[in-house]
């Protein structure tokens, strides 16, 4: 298995993890590569992409924006992180990543700052489209039943995810050693 940076021309080898994956968002991972190659990182196995991750600066942080790992090459994520992490020791990281995978980062150094349900919706109008008294009855309990009942055409639909998220952060580690 090969670990580095993302090589040109990935499209052809990310086959096998858009199987697995079918909401990965390669137009995001283009664009990243586009204007931030330095921060794209992939492993291979065989030429094909098994685990991918790609980030972006903002101000003082660096902004993981792609993390995803086929299931059964579960060390990767790890690795792919801590290749990240050496590469850029100073930089802040922030990833908001499935709470399933946190702990992998939170064993090297990153810590939570807030976790997340995912929310989807589709259809017509945008679920927040609705007045001030409604809005004020929407909380992170109530989210989905006040937009159901926005949505009185049922035109729409949305989901609540099972997957908790987590925002988590690194703070440099030029000063922490290697912790692999």
């Amino acid at each position: 298995m090969f670990i580095g940076y993302l090589k040109n021309g990935f499209e052809e080898s990310l086959e096998d993890l858009l199987i697995e994956n079918p909401l990965f968002d390669l137009e995001l991972l283009k664009q990243t590569y586009t204007v931030f190659p330095q921060y794209c990182f992939a492993a291979y196995e065989d030429s094909k992409i098994v685990g991918v991750l790609s980030a972006y600066t903002f101000e003082n942080y660096l902004y993981i924006n792609v993390v995803d790992v086929i299931d059964k090459y579960e060390d990767v994520l790890k690795r792919l992180i801590f290749l990240l992490i050496k590469n850029f020791p100073d930089e802040n990281i922030l990833v908001l990543i499935e709470n399933d995978k946190s702990n992998v980062l939170e064993n090297l150094g990153f810590k939570t700052y807030s976790e997340f349900l995912r929310f989807m919706h589709s259809g017509e109008a945008v679920a927040f489209n609705f007045s001030n008294s409604t809005a004020k009855q929407v909380s992170g309990k109530h989210y989905s039943e006040v937009a159901k009942r926005v949505d009185k055409n049922k035109k729409s639909t949305i989901t609540v995810m099972d997957v908790k998220q987590a925002m988590i952060a690194l703070h440099g580690m030029a000063d922490k050693g290697s912790f692999i």
